[in-house]
């Protein structure tokens, strides 16, 4: 990529763009994913071993308690408990599993980083043309990047800051007040005294680890993980754009053999975009496709459980929101490589070749062509691209099973 726009004029009077890395591009995802343990650092291997038990250890309370009350309410047939608990254990699984995929897959993780990184320090050198479109990707992944942080920041701490002000409001207004928790589980040592976790100290030490166990295994995990994810899929639409107007430059070069050498640079290049989408598909490829099972069956029970409990359980409106915010960002964000791999095959076919009389050229743009006629797709259940459509599959599927519920019931 360091030869695109070669032969283009360095414009120094123009406006100065500075590209840095990618750790320091995108600090929410970074704070979030180093806070969670999952951030590819060898020199940190260790400590990320460590941090996966010490991760279960911590909400092994919560997690048998919500278990065992789930198993409870199977037995009685009270499904709307038994959906209200499923909700919570969903993202406590998903973070456990988030970290084994993250450290089992941690040297393909750092090779993408590092091209990130090589990417962004080369964009630096480029002609302004290629500078501009660097930097419209760029603001548009920070923008993301505080966007999401912030939407999952607030979706998430709903819990704990509505029940905090639901059981200050029955203080001050009600003439018996009542205790609301975060999570309405019982106490994983006293499982047949349900009142227990309503009385002091119980109640106040399970609000403080519950609020912080809500930072930890909720927002942390979904804005990390979920982020890179998103930026990985951005960067691939990122050196397509780039790869496009380098060989519509490459074509305006008179002298052939330049020429030639120019476009043969902008064919390898395209050859390493479709390396590093090989590298997200092994990376993330087996996790959206339990992830998409995962969001039908979320959407699903939360819609159960407020469909019969809405103006009790208002917090959990928080829940679907940000689900579905959460499952269209992930379809939109790495749909977005197929949009962008579809744009650059017009991109090549309007880049001037027919005034080109040398038939090597020709060819390698004939080629060029032919390859982005298959566009660049993460592919779930060995059939389905991970895109838009699927969101619209998901939601559709989880509405499905809901009415059958209800009719059920």
């Amino acid at each position: 990529m360091e030869h695109f726009g070669k032969y283009l004029p360095h414009d120094s009077g123009a406006r100065e763009f500075k590209f840095e890395s990618f750790e320091k591009s995108y600090k929410y995802c970074m704070f979030s994913i180093s806070l969670s343990m999952m951030y590819p650092n060898p020199s940190h291997d260790m400590q990320r071993i460590l941090s996966l038990p010490c991760a279960i250890l911590l909400a092994s309370p919560v997690y048998a308690g919500t278990v065992i009350h789930m198993y409870k309410s199977w037995l009685i047939r009270d499904l709307n408990t038994l959906f209200s608990l499923a909700v919570i254990l969903g993202p406590i699984t998903a973070y456990f599993i988030k970290m084994v995929v993250m450290f089992v897959q941690s040297d393909l993780v750092i090779q993408m980083l590092e091209e990130v990184n090589k990417d962004y320090a080369t964009c630096n050198r480029l002609p302004l043309p290629y500078k501009l479109i660097t930097h419209k990707w760029v603001t548009l992944f920070r923008n993301f990047d505080r966007t999401w942080s912030k939407f999952i920041f607030c979706m998430t701490f709903s819990f704990p800051i509505l029940t905090a002000l639901r059981t200050a409001y029955s203080y001050l207004f009600h003439d018996e007040p009542t205790r609301y928790t975060i999570i309405d589980t019982n106490l994983p040592f006293r499982l047949d005294e349900p009142e227990l976790k309503l009385q002091t100290p119980y109640y106040e030490i399970s609000f403080a680890f519950l609020t912080l166990y809500t930072f930890i295994y909720f927002y942390c995990n979904v804005t990390g993980f979920d982020s890179m994810k998103c930026l990985f899929a951005g960067h691939v639409c990122l050196k397509l754009e780039l790869c496009s107007q380098a060989m519509v430059d490459a074509l305006k070069i008179q002298d052939i053999e330049e020429r030639y050498l120019q476009v043969t640079n902008v064919i390898k290049e395209q050859n390493k975009v479709y390396a590093f989408v090989e590298t997200y598909n092994k990376i993330y490829q087996t996790w959206l496709t339990a992830l998409s099972v995962y969001l039908v069956a979320h959407l699903c029970t939360s819609a159960v459980h407020l469909s019969s409990k809405f103006l009790a359980d208002i917090q959990y409106i928080s829940s679907i929101v940000a689900s579905t915010y959460y499952c269209y960002m992930l379809c939109a964000h790495i749909g977005r490589m197929t949009e962008s791999s579809s744009n650059m095959a017009l991109a090549l076919y309007c880049s001037g070749w027919e005034n080109v009389r040398d038939l090597r050229i020709r060819r390698m743009i004939a080629f060029a062509i032919a390859r982005t006629q298959l566009p660049l797709r993460v592919i779930i259940f060995s059939n389905y691209p991970f895109d838009i459509q699927l969101f619209v599959s998901i939601v559709k599927t989880a509405y499905s099973l809901f009415t059958l519920l209800n009719q059920s019931n």
